[in-house]
């Protein structure tokens, strides 16, 4: 197992992403690049999902029934972002290279 990930398993359980299988192949295919060796190791103990309600982890390809956003709305946000922010001269890289594999969980109902 990584060393991160164990380390992390050691405060934070793994029982709920143990039934998802990401197709890396599939996730090549789709955002036309390889994923790091650190995020792969997080999916394959703790799956895509929500940590203490801080944070939501998105799978790169759909793995089932998430209850959290998708890396591709994720994604499409971070580069706006970057658009608004200022795009290339601010941070000089390609928007295409910009890949959200997490964020603040998004609220589920709001005050009428």
């Amino acid at each position: 197992m990584h060393l991160g990930i164990e380390r992390l398993a050691q405060v934070m359980s793994p029982e709920n992403g143990v039934d998802e299988r990401v197709d890396w192949a599939a996730a090549r295919v789709r955002w036309g690049t390889g994923f790091p060796e650190d995020y792969q190791a997080f999916m394959a103990v703790f799956g895509s999902g929500s940590i203490g309600h801080e944070m939501d982890i998105f799978p790169p390809v759909p793995v089932g029934t998430t209850m959290v956003g998708s890396m591709a709305d994720g994604t499409a946000e971070a580069r706006h972002t970057w658009e608004r922010e200022g795009g290339r001269a601010v941070l000089d890289v390609d928007p295409e290279s910009i890949l959200s594999w997490g964020g603040r969980p998004v609220p589920t109902c709001c005050a009428g």
